[in-house]
């Protein structure tokens, strides 16, 4: 429930809309003559064709199920409406919306088994069978957390079996990461490697699904050194760790990784960062130089600069793609099967 409480947030809102009665009113005016158009079926509320909820036949052939369909977006859209009106800052308005958007995705019709006709179907169908598969999947999703509707069974994929399956080798460990080599895929590299820096919300593997569907697979083909921190799982005894500290556990800007089948970091390296692994580098780089501390750095060119100002939500193209290879350059394993993935991740 600590998903759903607004806080202070709450507060500002009810406030905000003790302060505006009228917009309320007009508000809820609007909302119950629309009811009474959807009651008598002359309303035209109609969900969006990109809405997945309501693409059963079902839904619009059925009188009763059309007019509910209809009482639920013309209330949502009242609702949302009225926070709008609220005009709350955007730090509330975001948290509000979050917790708003949430609610009413749960409280739609669709969700409801006796009422989404594609459920009721499927139930018919299969004698009742999809009705207590789904009740086993409900009981399983909420005896463990976070208690939410899962999207696949916990042990659908594997690790390094159908799952993170390119090619590579871990060549480094700190306590807080594990840093992962790709075997190179062409018989020259470029000399200039990339290290990719996920975010700590996400597992590595977001950037090595599957073949065919693999940002590492296409950056070895395309004959790059590649380099992926994988981050630990933490877990209680990791609560007071902090953001800082890590850098002196080895994700300072500065590092070095000398060893022969390490790469040196600290100089001509392309970074590439995603989401809010970008963040983080961004961080203890600007903390370093805080610290009037020399950042050996490589800034790609181009667009990329305006890319990380805006918040790196997307892989930036780095200036090594666009070397000219290398032969011999890589320090890769020479094992010739995929080594064992990291322990972490």
């Amino acid at each position: 429930m600590r998903r759903l409480n607004l806080g202070g947030s709450g507060l500002r809102l009810a406030a905000a809309l003790a302060a505006r009665p009228r917009l309320v009113a007009e508000r809820g005016t609007q909302l119950a003559g629309e009811l009474a158009r959807i009651a008598v079926g002359r309303s035209q509320v109609q969900p969006s064709r990109r809405d997945r909820r309501f693409a059963d036949p079902g839904w619009a052939g059925n009188p009763l199920l059309r007019r509910t369909m209809q009482a639920y977006l013309a209330a949502a859209e009242s609702v949302e409406g009225v926070v709008a009106d609220a005009d709350l800052d955007y730090a509330d308005a975001e948290r509000v919306g979050f917790v708003l958007t949430n609610l009413i995705d749960a409280l739609a019709p669709s969700n409801n088994p006796l009422l989404n006709p594609a459920a009721v179907k499927a139930a018919v169908d299969t004698g009742g069978g999809s009705t207590l598969t789904g009740l086993r999947h409900f009981l399983a999703d909420m005896a463990v957390p976070p208690r939410v509707p899962s999207m696949v069974e916990p042990d659908a994929f594997e690790v390094g079996v159908d799952l993170a399956v390119t090619p590579g080798s871990v060549v480094l460990r700190t306590p807080v990461f594990e840093l992962i080599q790709y075997r190179p895929a062409t018989p020259a590299v470029r000399q200039v490697p990339l290290l990719i820096v996920p975010p700590v919300i996400n597992k590595f593997y977001v950037m090595d699904l599957a073949p065919s569907r693999s940002m590492v697979e296409y950056l070895v083909g395309q004959g790059l050194q590649v380099f992926m921190i994988s981050w630990r799982n933490p877990d209680a005894r990791d609560a007071k760790l902090l953001l800082y500290p890590v850098e002196q556990q080895g994700l300072h800007p500065g590092t070095r990784m000398d060893g022969r089948r390490h790469l040196r970091c600290a100089v001509g390296v392309e970074r590439a960062r995603h989401a809010a692994g970008g963040h983080r580098r961004g961080l203890l780089h600007q903390r370093a130089a805080g610290r009037r501390q020399e950042l050996p750095r490589r800034d790609p060119p181009g667009p990329s600069r305006a890319d990380h100002a805006a918040g790196l939500h997307r892989v930036v193209r780095t200036a090594c793609s666009r070397r000219s290879p290398s032969p011999g350059a890589s320090n890769a394993p020479r094992s010739t099967r995929p080594a064992p993935p990291p322990t972490w991740g």
